[in-house]
């Protein structure tokens, strides 16, 4: 119990296995050093972090690198960052079901399947349901895969 409170015991804990911030107490899981090194181990693991973090760019940029679909736990505003979001889709295009109002902007669909070179196959079948013209952007095995070829 109270090896979950001692800064330099958690920060080694979870520089090793970035989900056991969710054994740590509640100080440390708003503390940014201990989040930042559970959340480059286990981008999953912002969701234990404590609200304020999940709202620093940083930290969120650092779990989506880490796992895209971190991006689930993220602050709504941070959702919707452009820059964040491109990581998180880099990372695992699975990250495009939780990028919401994103798709519409200007040169988005564009950039995101550009983000992961057009291999990911949920990213790259998310892209052409929006817009089939961008199919010519992915790699050539998506391009001759009919279920992508028949979502454009």
């Amino acid at each position: 119990q109270e090896l979950r409170a001692e800064p330099a015991f958690v920060l080694a804990a979870v520089g090793k296995d970035g989900d056991a911030l969710r054994h740590t107490s509640f100080v440390l899981r708003g503390d940014r050093d201990v989040v930042l090194a559970a959340v480059s181990n286990a981008g999953s693991a912002l969701q234990h972090a404590a609200p304020a973090l999940r709202r620093d760019a940083g930290v969120v940029r650092a779990a989506v690198a880490q796992d895209g679909l971190a991006l689930f736990f993220a602050d709504q505003e941070l959702r919707r960052d452009r820059e964040t979001a491109l990581i998180a889709l880099a990372s695992n295009g699975g990250a495009a079901d939780f990028i919401g109002s994103l798709w519409e902007a200007p040169g988005f669909l564009e950039d995101a399947m550009q983000a992961n070179g057009g291999r990911d196959r949920k990213l790259v079948l998310a892209v052409v349901r929006k817009d089939g013209l961008l199919l010519r952007l992915a790699v050539p095995d998506m391009r001759a895969d009919k279920e992508v070829v028949l979502a454009a």
